[in-house]
């Protein structure tokens, strides 16, 4: 008998399955960036061994597609979370609240219809909480809602265009900054 064996619905995901979970979360990476970054280590997908507190799979019979999402929470008690469109959370609700009430969550990240859902399973005040509400662009066309040329600044008109790699010395020091400057939600910091 598992840990986790009194679960129905939700299944842990362990090394063996764990390709099962990034071939379900790569095409939601855009609505999950931070769960995606707990599970790489140098643009690689890696299983986060002893790095979390649990991690599981919701539905399914074994195949990708038939998942519903992905809850994970970190050993300092961010619970990240991904669910696919339409999926039917109800149907997890006393499973997800066995599961949230055995641990102490701080912090809740993902879309905003699922971190509400989240919120009131926990059933405690949560420190902090993420709704996900990102933008996507698949065409630079769609960024043409105003004329850039309208614009200056100090004698300049921004632009907007593709990076290319002549561009990698002007946005090193972007990552730099990212690397040294980190934020923490209020219960940790």
């Amino acid at each position: 008998m598992g840990l986790f064996s009194e679960f129905k619905l939700l299944r842990p995901v362990t090394a063996e399955n764990f390709q099962d979970a990034v071939n379900f979360l790569v095409p939601l990476e855009h609505q999950c960036v931070t769960l995606m970054s707990q599970l790489s280590e140098n643009g690689r997908a890696v299983f986060p061994e002893g790095q979390y507190r649990f991690f599981f799979l919701l539905g399914g019979k074994g195949k990708q597609n038939e998942y519903d999402g992905v809850l994970y929470l970190t050993r300092t008690g961010m619970l990240l979370h991904v669910f696919k469109k339409n999926t039917d959370i109800e149907s997890y609700r006393k499973e997800i609240g066995r599961l949230c009430s055995k641990h102490r969550i701080y912090c809740i990240m993902g879309d905003t219809g699922h971190t509400s859902f989240l919120e009131q399973l926990v059933n405690r005040n949560i420190s902090y909480a993420v709704n996900y509400q990102l933008m996507t662009i698949t065409d630079l066309d769609e960024l043409c809602f105003f004329s850039p040329s309208s614009i200056i600044i100090d004698g300049y008109s921004p632009g907007i265009r593709q990076c290319t790699s002549a561009d990698a010395e002007l946005l090193l020091p972007l990552q730099g900054d990212m690397k040294r400057k980190r934020c923490f939600f209020p219960a940790q910091a």
